[in-house]
């Protein structure tokens, strides 16, 4: 989940649960006062109702003003019902009307004997809620001691506060909808807003990963944690680019340094070996240790050829792009590796033309890089599969042996790497360990790639290397 849909989410779970808090606590003090408001009436009417119930069962029963009060004017709320108890017995009950109205009877709500005897032992008045057995609807209930064993039940309907919760309830409801609905878009618009500063810095770097070392970000205000970031950044970047400078010159310096080394060495090389020449033809001079001094002075003269190729390539020497034909270069390696080895069977897959661009003194160079790496290090007589294929715009060239394969072929291309040879076979010349070195680098001077793999499980070499066709 991205940073923008869990702040996103995060607005919207915080106001739903302070909505969620509001209205539980709107709905519950409401409710409190509602219920507490019913109370203090059926208190305040328990006289009256008393006097009505009394009245009604032609009781002579005299409880004192101080007890209720005086019965006066008070009005009974319509639809309250009344019980007047003895020793758990009905005396009468009754229900307000007004006027001529007629009004159904309702049943009076269900009252625990147990609450009503407890009440009359404690001489306190108890309130509750309860609704009729037959009926659904609510009402509140003072169970009030009068004294001789007498109990009054008031009741009064709350269809007035459960109407009144109950459009508190979908007011919260809707409004809670709406308020959701408008942080959503309000946090969509806040975080999409905040997050601006984070998504220039983010395709700033990627521009940066793209390698333009040039990209900084504007710094809006130093004194936030946004401005902090693309200060960071502004530094982190000037500080890559100042590092990649200097490693590129290192690098210029070495490579200079390495081409003017080759270059030099060749020419006392050249001497060496003249002279070696020069004395092993002389019947007086000729000594064993000629032929040592000949043999590794070639292989010397060879490595700094292959280095000054390497130095220059790293340079970036331009290439003389032209039409090749891959079939001409898939011939020339079996034509090369026949001519070495006429042992070998080689099998040439080439049988449509395959154009890329490329240059042809580099190309023909790698292809004697192959044939010199397949013929020192497979044996005689291995077979060897070439191939001239077309893919997604690239001209394939592949070159499988299969021969003893190589232990680690993730270095193969590595400069300077060498499979660990066994006595008997150090005893064989080993190139340089530069050949496919050069064979990489000449095709990425080409735009394109090569990679090597197994040939089967066990045996053998395959490389594959891909340069863009030409059009």
């Amino acid at each position: 989940m991205s940073l923008k849909s869990r702040l996103l989410l995060a607005i919207i779970s915080l106001v739903l649960f302070v909505f969620c808090i509001v209205d539980i606590v709107t709905y519950s003090s409401l409710h409190s006062f509602l219920i507490s408001r019913e109370d203090q009436e059926l208190s305040q009417s328990a006289s009256q109702m008393t006097h009505e119930l009394i009245r009604a069962a032609s009781i002579d029963l005299s409880f004192g003003s101080n007890r209720f009060g005086p019965v006066g004017t008070t009005s009974l709320q319509a639809g309250a019902l009344g019980k007047l108890w003895q020793n758990n017995q009905i005396i009468t009950s009754l229900q307000v009307t007004y006027g001529n109205k007629s009004v159904a009877y309702q049943p009076f709500p269900q009252v625990s004997t147990s609450l009503i005897t407890k009440a009359n032992l404690t001489k306190q008045a108890f309130f509750t809620t309860s609704s009729p057995k037959s009926s659904s609807s609510q009402y509140r209930v003072l169970i009030d001691p009068l004294g001789q064993n007498y109990v009054l039940l008031e009741a009064f309907p709350l269809s007035g506060v459960n109407d009144t919760m109950n459009n508190l309830l979908r007011f919260e409801i809707y409004t809670g909808v709406l308020g959701v609905f408008a942080a959503i878009l309000i946090g969509f618009l806040l975080v999409r807003f905040s997050l601006l500063p984070i998504e220039k810095i983010r395709k700033a770097s990627r521009s940066v990963t793209s390698g333009d070392l040039n990209q900084r970000v504007e710094v809006s205000n130093p004194k936030t944690e946004i401005g902090e970031l693309e200060t960071d950044f502004n530094t982190m970047v000037a500080r890559i680019q100042e590092e990649f400078y200097l490693r590129s010159l290192s690098e210029q310096k070495l490579r200079q340094f390495l081409s003017d080394a080759s270059h030099e060495l060749r020419t006392p090389l050249t001497f060496i070996l003249g002279y070696a020449d020069l004395l092993s033809k002389e019947e007086a001079t000729k000594d064993p240790s000629l032929e040592k001094i000949k043999e590794q002075a070639s292989r010397m003269a060879k490595l700094i050829d292959e280095l000054l190729v390497l130095a220059r390539l790293d340079e970036g020497q331009p290439l003389q792009f032209e039409p090749v034909d891959l079939r001409l270069l898939a011939h020339e390696l079996a034509a090369d590796l026949l001519l070495l080895d006429p042992s070998r069977s080689v099998k040439v897959e080439a049988n449509i033309p395959v154009v890329v661009k490329g240059d042809q003194v580099k190309l023909r160079q790698v292809v004697t890089n192959f044939v010199s790496n397949i013929i020192n290090h497979t044996e005689k007589g291995t077979a060897v599969n070439v191939s001239v294929s077309q893919k997604e715009g690239f001209g394939v060239y592949t070159v499988s042996d299969f021969g003893k394969g190589v232990e680690d072929i993730e270095k193969i291309f590595d400069r300077f790497y060498r499979e660990n040879r066994t006595q008997e076979e150090s005893k064989s010349p080993s190139g340089s360990g530069l050949g496919l070195s050069i064979v990489l680098a000449i095709v990425q001077a080409h735009n394109g790639k090569v990679t090597a793999r197994r040939t089967t499980e066990n045996l053998g070499v395959t490389f594959q290397v891909e340069i863009p066709l030409y059009r």
